[in-house]
């Protein structure tokens, strides 16, 4: 199932002359496909060609259904942000995502970072926690979901810090 934002372009007798599209995947938000097309651009009865060219950063598609041509882009780069009591953000290319959020454990909040591979990476367990003036620090990886991970919980001083510096505003 695909979610899909498009807007289209008439001439002033509503004749369509070119449409724009954003289509997201459901399933993989990070497969967002974005189209833009023209019509009148040939005969309307030359049929359908769809292709699609596979790169790093993306796939790019074109064609034409008719008399309208189009071309569009999928990339392989994507962002989000969500937001809340408990933030995450996170950035990758294709099966590699880096990741930074924060969130509520019953030491304190704690800040959080990691970078997730792709499944066929093989990484040994790894997993320290270690005591710092300013907190609780851990660094870990994982084999079952690959990637490296680290989180940090501020001490009560920092916390009570945090707290006090940001009543200043």
């Amino acid at each position: 199932m695909a979610r899909e934002s498009s807007r289209v372009f008439t001439d002033r007798s509503g004749n369509r002359r070119g449409f724009v599209d954003k289509r997201i995947n459901s399933a993989d938000p990070a497969k967002t496909t974005y189209t833009v097309g023209i019509d009148n651009m040939g005969s309307p009865y030359r049929g359908v060609m769809d292709r699609e060219i596979n790169t790093p950063l993306g796939s790019i598609g074109y064609g034409y259904d008719g008399d309208t041509v189009y071309g569009n882009i999928t990339p392989a780069m994507y962002a989000n942000y969500v937001g809340g009591a408990e933030p995450t953000a996170w950035a990758g290319v294709n099966d590699w995502q880096l990741r930074a959020s924060r969130y509520n454990t019953p030491q304190g909040t704690t800040f959080g970072a990691g970078l997730n591979m792709p499944e066929n990476v093989s990484i040994p367990n790894y997993d320290r926690s270690f005591n710092t003036p300013l907190g609780q620090a851990s660094v870990y990886t994982n084999d079952g979901n690959p990637g490296i991970f680290a989180d940090f919980t501020p001490n009560q001083y920092m916390q009570a810090l945090a707290n006090l510096l940001s009543r200043g505003r």
